[in-house]
C-alpha cells in the first residue's frame, strides 16, 4: 500500500513537472520564435514533452542499431515532426 501511495505522488509530481515544462517551452517559443500562445499548440508542446521523456526513458528498448547517436537521431526527427505542426502568430 506505501508503494502505491508513494507512486501515485511520484506520479502526480513527474505530471506537473511535466505540464511547467510545456508551460515553460510555449512561453519560450512564443517570446523567441512568435508562437502562437494556444490552446493548440500547449497541447503538442506537452504531446513532445511526455514523448521525448517516454522515448528517453525507454532509450535502450528502441529498436535501432545499437549506438546512441542513431537513437538521439531517431528522438530527434520526432521532435521535429511535431515542431513541423505548430503555430506561428499571424501578423496583421
Amino acid at each position: 500500500l506505501a508503494l502505491e501511495i508513494s507512486n501515485s505522488l511520484f506520479n502526480k509530481l513527474m505530471i506537473e513537472k511535466k505540464l511547467e515544462l510545456s508551460r515553460t517551452l510555449l512561453e519560450i517559443l512564443r517570446t523567441n520564435l512568435g508562437l502562437e500562445d494556444s490552446e493548440q499548440n500547449f497541447i503538442l508542446i506537452n504531446l513532445l514533452v511526455d514523448s521525448v521523456d517516454s522515448m528517453v526513458f525507454n532509450l535502450h528498448e528502441i529498436e535501432l542499431i545499437n549506438d546512441f547517436d542513431s537513437k538521439i537521431k531517431f528522438i530527434s526527427e520526432m521532435i521535429s515532426c511535431g515542431a513541423n505542426n505548430l503555430n506561428k502568430q499571424v501578423v496583421a
